[in-house]
């Protein structure tokens, strides 16, 4: 989002931002809900009263794995491979583990895990260290390194990022140009 915020505070330098961390979807469609928050980024997921959200950008699934590991140096992967990697997983019951959970079973794979995460950063710094892999949705300004390699996983359906807002309507006319602004820049990387 960076490019897309930079790009509304030169724009607009009188209006107030104000950003929380909320650390997952869950917490930040609460936030819109009970009016301490006008917008969110969230993972889309399921309608949540009080609260429209508009799909923004698709995110595909990645393999993050240390650059020495073996599937690290394919192109892709498939989901079946991935049934014996050792698992960092994301954060229980957050939006982006239960869709990830859900295509897997379709493809018969379960995956097995000692080491879980709150967030996808933390996911990517373990698997750096050694602990495991990942797999997380590729984000806009990630591109692995000489450690970490991020390898697509093409079978399974990219993840649904988005903002959310109590009323798309009701928003104020620079709410709706800071969420058109950040969604131009990431449609640029």
């Amino acid at each position: 989002m960076a490019g897309g915020v930079a790009e509304f505070r030169a724009r607009r330098p009188r209006v107030a931002l104000r950003f929380h961390t909320a650390g997952s979807s869950r917490r930040c469609l609460e936030a819109v809900r009970t009016h301490e928050a006008d917008l969110a980024w969230v993972t889309i997921g399921p309608d949540v009263d009080g609260v429209e959200q508009r799909p923004s950008c698709e995110l595909p699934w990645v393999l993050a794995a240390r650059a020495d590991a073996p599937l690290a140096r394919r192109e892709s992967v498939s989901p079946a491979e991935l049934a014996g990697v050792r698992h960092i997983e994301l954060p229980a019951h957050s939006t982006s583990r239960l869709h990830l959970e859900g295509h897997l079973e379709r493809h018969g794979v379960r995956l097995d895990s000692s080491t879980s995460v709150a967030d996808w950063d933390t996911a990517l710094l373990l698997v750096e260290l050694g602990l495991g892999h990942a797999i997380l949705p590729a984000l806009p300004g990630w591109g692995g390194g000489d450690v970490v390699r991020l390898v697509p996983i093409p079978e399974l359906p990219p993840l649904r990022a988005g903002w959310a807002a109590r009323q798309w309507s009701a928003l104020s006319p620079a709410a709706l140009e800071f969420a058109e602004t950040v969604v131009a820049h990431l449609s640029d990387v």
